[in-house]
């Protein structure tokens, strides 16, 4: 397929969860404000699957499983994907504990640091940023720019 046939691009199990009509690889989560979640991404019974896990509550959400190759995962990258104007309300994404675990070895890694990467062409939301603060990284839209396109952020150490 093309990149613009999104129904081919990545081959895996339907996800429960609602999104966009006819694209399998966007999906919709009923994000909480305030409430604490772990992402993960792990092996599944067929390839690489993505969970939610609400921490308040406990409560595991399987996104979607993906029919991939491999035995590891070489790298991983964060991000949010908001769909709204560039001057709706503020949203904040906060990203903190981090880590790449090697469950088989008894391993577990955590980064040192981000590079920041930003779509910066003039029909995009030049009002994005990156930036610590007490917790962890924080992702927002619609708040004034600190950081640039490839700027590695240090974070703190645990």
């Amino acid at each position: 397929g093309t990149a613009a046939d999104v129904t081919s691009v990545l081959n895996g199990t339907r996800s429960g969860l609602p999104g966009i009509t006819g694209d399998e690889n966007t999906r919709n989560f009923a994000w909480r404000a305030g409430v604490r979640y772990r992402f993960t991404i792990d092996r599944g019974p067929r390839g690489w699957r993505s969970t939610v896990t609400d921490l308040d509550s406990g409560e595991a959400t399987v996104i979607r499983e993906l029919f991939a190759d491999g035995d590891r995962l070489n790298g991983f990258v964060v991000w949010m994907e908001i769909f709204a104007p560039c001057d709706a309300p503020r949203t904040i994404v906060r990203w903190s504990d981090l880590e790449v675990a090697d469950r088989s070895r008894g391993q577990v890694r955590r980064p040192t640091s981000v590079t920041t990467n930003f779509p910066d062409q003039a029909r995009d939301c030049l009002n994005n940023d990156s930036r610590l603060d007490d917790v962890g990284l924080l992702q927002l839209t619609n708040d004034h720019r600190t950081s640039r396109t490839g700027q590695m952020i240090l974070l703190p150490s645990r």
